[in-house]
């Protein structure tokens, strides 16, 4: 269960950072 946990923990921060990349460069579109 922990090897579980921690898989979807890391695919959580994965997802979370791909969010913010890809708004953080629609933001920078924007901007320019």
């Amino acid at each position: 269960i922990a090897g579980l946990n921690e898989m979807e923990h890391q695919g959580l921060s994965s997802a979370l950072i791909k969010g913010i990349v890809t708004s953080f460069e629609k933001i920078n579109t924007i901007a320019e």
